[in-house]
């Protein structure tokens, strides 16, 4: 399992305050990452942000255009990376007016970050856009061209199934290969993540991400008509606090949508042949009734049919996705009957979800469609066409299973 982290400390109801050490004297503080938002809500909203030297921060924020309200002073919590210290400051503003655009400013000693802007969630939201992809670590500059076409899409916001950075442990490399290729996105755009096997232990992946809710490298959220589960691909358990978690949550929403978020692949080929979860998690989502499954770790895109067990007429269907295209090097793609789309080659996803539909777009660093598809419901049912396009889940392991050990890739 893994490690106990200490979560930030809580001072107020408006602004998680952060530090346990006074701020010392020194020369002006510099931005060095962010600002940046998460745990979006329909009335909520964190913003956190990283420097160099530790003084008190000041957020002035309001709506439309206006910094008409101030919180602060901000003091910062001290992270220790291997022989670096920095500072990462975090503000969560509560009481906002759903489906409002805001305007935001964050300013520490003399260094000030300008005006940003975000847009809270409705409270009954009938439509959502939002992007997907993974495995942006190792190079930046194919990061930085697959995240320079998020904003023409108006995203509401944006999940990433893990591996954000190469090395989790070494402080330069979230810089370089994460926060660098996002400036001028996830300032405007909230981030939900899922831990990758690259951020190794977690200790960084959590100082810089607050997930909602109260649980670590875990959670979900409903936003519009989606229910989102994010998960540690780490824990596989039944007896896992998470699987206790997610048994609960799942079975509770009653969203007209369900999406899993992690990083290891339940169903996948090409890159390294991932199985991931089917003693516990699978029949869970089939009870549960999950829609879509995104994954990363393998670094390509694959989406198999609609996957059901062999003779199985009743059985609810589960579309699975790679998409592990966000900037790592590539995986070889490797043909097989049940895959409907596979591609080698960096991209990202766009989904659009209504209450009956969602519509999904692949799309290469040059805008190019490599895929798209819908799944449909009325009523909470599965159409009878989606249905007949079903493939055997013990036919896809069987034939991942037969994949020679030379043809996987090196994790």
């Amino acid at each position: 399992m893994p490690p106990k982290i200490p979560p930030f400390p809580m001072r107020s109801v408006l602004v998680l305050l952060v530090g346990a050490l006074a701020p010392s004297p020194g020369p002006a503080a510099r931005l060095s990452k962010g600002p940046y938002l998460q745990a979006p809500s329909a009335e909520s909203i964190t913003i956190r942000w990283e420097t160099t030297t530790a003084e008190p921060a000041t957020l002035r924020y309001g709506e439309g255009k206006r910094l008409d309200r101030a919180l602060g002073p901000i003091n910062p919590v001290t992270v220790q990376s291997g022989t670096n210290s920095f500072y990462i400051y975090e503000a969560t503003l509560t009481q906002l007016r759903p489906n409002t655009s805001y305007s935001y400013n964050v300013s520490v000693g003399t260094d000030e970050a300008g005006p940003r802007r975000f847009k809270t969630f409705g409270t009954a939201q009938e439509s959502v856009t939002f992007i997907a992809y993974s495995d942006t670590r190792t190079n930046p500059d194919r990061h930085a061209a697959v995240a320079a076409n998020f904003r023409r899409h108006s995203p509401e916001f944006i999940l990433h199934s893990g591996d954000l950075v190469a090395k989790g442990s070494e402080y330069e490399r979230w810089s370089s290969e994460f926060f660098d290729p996002l400036a001028g996105v996830i300032d405007e755009i909230p981030m939900l993540p899922s831990i990758g096997n690259h951020e190794q232990d977690g200790a960084n992946y959590l100082a810089y991400f607050r997930e909602p809710g109260t649980q670590r490298f875990f959670y979900s959220c409903d936003i519009g008509p989606v229910h989102i589960v994010s998960l540690d691909y780490r824990s596989t358990k039944v007896t896992d606090e998470q699987f206790t978690f997610v048994t609960r949550d799942l079975e509770a929403s009653r969203a007209p949508w369900k999406i899993v978020l992690l990083h290891a692949p339940m169903f996948n080929f090409g890159g390294h042949a991932s199985l991931w979860g089917h003693e516990a998690y699978l029949p869970l989502f089939r009870k549960t009734h999950v829609d879509l499954v995104l994954s990363g770790h393998s670094h390509l895109y694959e989406r198999f049919r609609p996957l059901v067990p062999k003779g199985a007429t009743d059985a609810w269907a589960i579309q699975h996705v790679t998409t592990g295209g966000g900037g790592a090097g590539l995986a070889a793609s490797i043909d097989d009957p049940s895959l409907l789309r596979t591609a080698s080659v960096h991209h990202f996803m766009v989904l659009t979800a209504t209450r009956e539909q969602i519509s999904a777009r692949a799309l290469d660093v040059a805008g190019v469609e490599i895929d798209a598809f819908k799944l449909r419901k009325k009523d909470g049912r599965q159409p009878a066409a989606y249905l007949a396009g079903a493939y055997a889940e013990e036919d896809v392991i069987a034939a991942v299973k037969k994949i020679p050990p030379r043809e996987k890739k090196r994790k």
